[in-house]
């Protein structure tokens, strides 16, 4: 249903600037990324043979795309190299 005291609205706009901004904040990792609302909704952000999905509110995700990595509550899906790579990564701008 989405993060506890956002509404739908807030959530949508939130969702809408992660998509127009992740290729640039997601530029230097080595990874495909694709990110994926709980709701459903998701994007790729970066193609490449091996990719991760972050999966997270809009906010969250955010926060993780503009490199507040430990802080940003998400989860990810892949290989548990992969994952391991986006986690030591250079995030954001």
């Amino acid at each position: 249903m989405g993060a506890p005291g956002l509404g739908r609205g807030l959530l949508g706009r939130l969702w809408d600037e992660l998509v127009k901004r992740a290729a640039i904040l997601y530029r230097g990792v080595d990874l495909g990324i694709v990110l994926v609302r709980p709701s459903g909704p998701r994007h790729v952000a970066k193609r490449a043979p091996v990719s991760v999905a972050i999966v997270g509110e809009p906010g969250e995700l955010l926060m993780h795309a503009h490199g507040r990595t430990r802080h940003a509550l998400v989860t990810f899906e892949g290989q548990p190299d992969a994952v391991a790579l986006l986690q030591s990564a250079e995030v954001g701008l």
